[in-house]
């Protein structure tokens, strides 16, 4: 493989930055070897790194904010999964409160797909990882919860779809990323 390929595995979050040498410790070979297997569900590096994440490699922080870009542009149809994603997000949260029914609420986006893309760009790398943390996990468990709930599962969504959803979506929770969006503060989402 070229410098430059391996450039992009790194840039994606598929493996790691060398150490200060430009060497891997041996051990790196598992993860490549995790990242080829993966290739036949995942073809896109940043669609590997996400499962690569699944699977509990670690993903550097400046690589999961390129990562979740490049799989956010590439969703389709975006509004869809966006309101999927927040009907499965909010029967989590329910059942984290122990709420068992429910009243008729809204799931659809406030905010159009051409935008979703600020708040991955704006978060400062502190909320940007403590929303990455919160969506990894509401990304494993929320589809599984809301299924137990009832929730109608219309569209089959790839983890990582799920997972950057899911991410853009807390990053607009956030007061600062809103305020930087000149968004009006959030009151009343799930």
């Amino acid at each position: 493989m070229r410098a430059e390929a391996f450039q992009r595995w790194i840039d994606y979050g598929v493996l790691p930055p060398p150490d200060g040498d430009g060497k891997w410790p041996p051990e790196i070979w598992t993860r490549v070897d995790a990242a080829v297997a993966l290739t036949p569900e995942a073809r896109t590096l940043a669609r590997r790194a996400f499962r690569l994440q699944l699977l509990g490699f670690e993903f550097p922080p400046a690589a999961a904010r390129k990562a979740s870009l490049n799989v956010l542009r590439r969703i389709r149809p975006p509004s869809g999964k966006m309101t999927q994603v927040r009907r499965e997000y909010d029967a989590f949260a329910r059942r984290a409160r122990g709420i068992t029914t429910g009243g008729h609420r809204s799931f659809r986006h406030p905010l159009a797909p051409e935008r979703w893309s600020e708040p991955l760009r704006c978060a400062r790398d502190s909320v940007f990882q403590r929303g990455f943390e919160l969506a990894g996990r509401y990304a494993r468990m929320a589809p599984d919860v809301a299924l137990e709930a009832g929730v109608k599962q219309a569209l089959d969504i790839p983890y990582e779809e799920r997972f950057v959803l899911l991410l853009v979506d807390q990053l607009l929770r956030d007061p600062f990323v809103r305020n930087k969006m000149k968004l009006q503060p959030a009151t009343n989402l799930p």
